[in-house]
């Protein structure tokens, strides 16, 4: 099984998929930082989870950006970002990253580790989970 993984991956990587990727994390990640929820609700799926340390699991993350519980973020890859091929059109991006900001009145951790599953959806990824583990204290 990872000799087929590895081999996904480098396939993902050498296709016009990771442009769309990495195009689609770009999109997102400037709503996120400009507090756009319309497009951050029409790049995430019906069923997206976002989950991390400062604000457990979250639904319709779409409606936190709405709302303003994310002052000043700011997300800055520190690592190649790496894109595996998990299946036909869903794949799970993954790097490191230096965050900035805060999420409900908490700081956000200097550094995290990223996990995000894209999935195609007609001619569009959507976000179908984000996840952020820090790497160092909060």
């Amino acid at each position: 099984m990872g000799t087929s993984v590895m081999t996904q991956a480098v396939a993902a990587n050498d296709r016009p998929v990771r442009a769309e990727i990495l195009s689609s994390f770009q999109q997102i990640s400037k709503a996120f930082e400009e507090g756009d929820a319309e497009t951050v609700k029409a790049m995430t799926s019906a069923d997206h989870l976002s989950l991390s340390h400062y604000r457990g699991p979250q639904p319709d993350i779409w409606r936190r950006v709405a709302a303003g519980d994310f002052a000043g973020y700011k997300q800055t890859p520190l690592s190649a970002i790496e894109i595996v091929e998990l299946a036909p059109g869903l794949v799970l991006q993954r790097h490191t990253a230096a965050m900035r900001g805060s999420c409900l009145g908490k700081p956000m951790p200097a550094k995290v580790a990223v996990a995000i599953v894209w999935e195609k959806r007609g001619r569009r990824w959507l976000q179908r989970h984000y996840q952020v583990t820090p790497l160092t204290p909060a």
